[in-house]
């Protein structure tokens, strides 16, 4: 079977997403950056898993264009929560518009969306779809909640709160190619792994990079993983950052802290290359093939893991 690039099929998965642009009012069709920007990651992944499982590429252009206008749902509501003025360059839709309207409008984008899809995606994989959209509003509002910079929380916590927010689309874009393709339910759930994991690992990257590029102006509203570290190891240089006062974050201290999140993230990744060891030979190929897919990708985005290995 011959493959897609993946430019021709984001190609195809942007014009689905254009006829859902359509629809929408003007002001969402003057943000369309939302989707057209950023390096599709999650598209990628979904391309690339549905590869590796020889699936044609037509099966998951409808999910990768549903899985994308999540995110963007997604990425509306943070800007709100944030008091994000910008993204990628370009003015949020936050920056013009009441909080409440554009809450709503990414509402009514997703549900656009859904409602457009819903007769060109098995009804089974759409729930999945659902269930992934609640745990992500499930972490955000957990994080709210729970996790403002206030209140005292653990590492662990950070851990897999980070998990369900962030790693939830992730699981579903490795995940969708497999149940499309019919593979068996232990298959499908260690793909779901995969990309649960690379979710977590992509967002505490993130977040560490908040803290080497720290910006004096920004305010520290939740809790992360690398900011709990930062506490543990250095309270002083971290109560001040908190009273937005003037503090010293040493290069010493930056590696002790990247090297403790490489401690938290290893284990599980262990444990994922002993599960994809343990299939019988018709899965296993498959299996690794993902696996090693995974660990590629974070290779690329994540400084700390390629050191490990």
């Amino acid at each position: 079977m011959k493959l897609l690039s993946f430019p021709a099929f984001w190609f195809s998965v942007k014009y689905k997403i254009k006829n859902c642009v359509k629809k929408l009012p003007p002001h969402l069709k003057k943000n369309s950056f939302y989707l057209t920007g950023g390096k599709h990651l999650r598209s990628r992944l979904m391309y690339k898993t549905a590869s590796i499982c020889s699936l044609p590429y037509q099966k998951v252009t409808a999910p990768a264009a549903v899985l994308e206008i999540l995110h963007t749902a997604t990425l509306i509501h943070d800007d709100i929560i944030d008091e994000q003025k910008q993204r990628r360059g370009s003015a949020t839709i936050n920056s013009f518009l009441p909080p409440n309207i554009t809450a709503l409008s990414a509402d009514q984008f997703l549900i656009n969306a859904l409602k457009q899809f819903a007769s060109v995606i098995e009804q089974s994989v759409l729930l999945r779809f659902l269930d992934k959209g609640q745990q992500v509003c499930r972490g955000e509002i957990r994080q709210d909640f729970s996790f403002n910079i206030s209140r005292k929380i653990t590492a662990g916590q950070c851990l897999e709160l980070t998990r369900h927010k962030t790693g939830s689309l992730f699981a579903l874009a490795l995940a969708t190619p497999g149940y499309l393709a019919d593979y068996n339910k232990k298959l499908i759930s260690f793909l779901e792994e995969c990309g649960y994991y690379f979710g977590t690992v992509f967002q505490i990257t993130d977040d560490y990079r908040d803290i080497l590029y720290d910006s004096r102006k920004k305010k520290l509203q939740h809790w992360t993983l690398p900011l709990k570290l930062w506490q543990r190891n250095d309270n002083a240089s971290f109560s001040r950052k908190l009273e937005n006062k003037n503090y010293q974050l040493s290069y010493e201290l930056k590696n002790r802290i990247a090297r403790q999140l490489r401690d938290y993230i290893m284990p599980p990744f262990y444990q994922l290359q002993k599960k994809a060891d343990r299939f019988n030979r018709k899965d296993k190929a498959l299996a690794a093939a993902v696996f090693l897919l995974m660990t590629a990708e974070i290779e690329k985005i994540c400084p700390f893991f390629a050191e490990y290995n």
